[in-house]
């Protein structure tokens, strides 16, 4: 590589940088609590958390009656907000080529050192592609990577350094960051569907990749 094509890391680093948005305003920093009625979640039941994970890294299809039995909400609302999440995702691949769509398997409850108020992050998303029928509901994982929560990473980075996910299974990634947060933060293993904008994340990652590929830097 050349001296004047190395000017130009700096600049594509920086770049990079600028896609992670940390303010409160971004749904990976402050996703409305999952755990009460967000327009944005949907919540599964299930005994073992773990199984949901296995059967979609598998390539499973996991096919869930739309019976009150698989859900913690009203009925009537889940159904709708399937039909949401359903035209939405469509929408989202058509007019961006990125998913909107995650299977949520864990948040981060944590407290701002700004503000001191307690905020819910996203942590571990798996890719999904939904399916939607008048009696049941398809998932299917969508082969993409895990998506690493990069913006929390970035506004943690004073307080502790997250990981990135890597090849950890939801269950090891929680156990990681639960060794690394302090005591008054707490990690909540899940199963929510969630609708979430992920453009910028997903572009944030392929440019850091770029970045910090020294093969791809010298052609």
């Amino acid at each position: 590589m050349s001296e004047s094509e190395k000017q130009y890391i700096p600049v594509l680093k920086s770049l990079t940088k600028r896609l992670l948005n940390i303010s409160v305003k971004n749904k990976f920093i402050h996703f409305r609590n999952p755990f009460e009625d967000n327009p944005n979640s949907i919540s599964i039941k299930s005994d073992n958390k773990s199984d949901y994970y296995n059967n979609l890294i598998k390539g499973d299809t996991i096919s869930l009656e739309l019976s009150d039995n698989n859900f913690d909400e009203p009925l009537e609302e889940v159904k709708s907000k399937f039909i949401k999440f359903r035209r939405q995702s469509i929408s989202s691949l058509e007019e961006t080529g990125s998913n909107c769509l995650f299977w949520a398997f864990s948040f981060l409850r944590y407290v701002d050192k700004k503000d001191k108020k307690v905020y819910w992050a996203p942590l571990y998303l798996m890719p999904v592609d939904l399916d939607l029928s008048e009696d049941k509901v398809s998932l299917e994982y969508s082969d993409t990577p895990a998506l690493t929560n990069y913006s929390l990473i970035e506004k943690l980075r004073s307080e502790c350094l997250l990981p990135e996910i890597g090849e950890d299974t939801p269950e090891e990634y929680a156990n990681r960051i639960s060794a690394l947060i302090p005591g008054n933060w707490l990690i909540e293993k899940t199963n929510f569907l969630v609708k979430v904008s992920a453009l910028n994340m997903i572009l944030f990652n392929d440019l850091k990749s770029i970045s910090e590929d020294e093969e791809y830097l010298k052609k």
